[in-house]
């Protein structure tokens, strides 16, 4: 039987990775394990769609969400705000 030649780690060199400044890290950036359990049909659905899109289930789902929760922006909700106050104009008007 032939004995299993390990590596010496030892002789080896770590790479280095390029330096990242804190101001460079933005929250939405910083992807976080999480376990979760969801619906099975939603499960199907985000498989079906990633399927057909050629995009990983796990980032449309991380897409989906950030549609629903994407809202504590400040500059989306003033910009939501303000459409709707133009809209308001224009039915204020006719």
């Amino acid at each position: 039987m032939k004995k299993e030649r390990l590596p010496d780690f030892s002789r080896m060199k770590r790479v280095k990775g390029p330096k990242i400044s804190p101001d460079d890290i933005h929250p939405a950036n910083v992807k976080v394990r999480i376990t979760t359990y969801i619906s099975e049909d939603i499960y199907r659905w985000l498989k079906r769609l990633a399927d057909g899109t050629g995009t990983p289930y796990q980032i449309l789902l991380n897409q989906k969400l950030r549609q629903v929760f994407d809202v504590e922006d400040p500059e989306k909700i003033e910009a939501r705000l303000k459409k709707l106050e133009d809209e308001i104009k224009k039915m204020k008007a006719a």
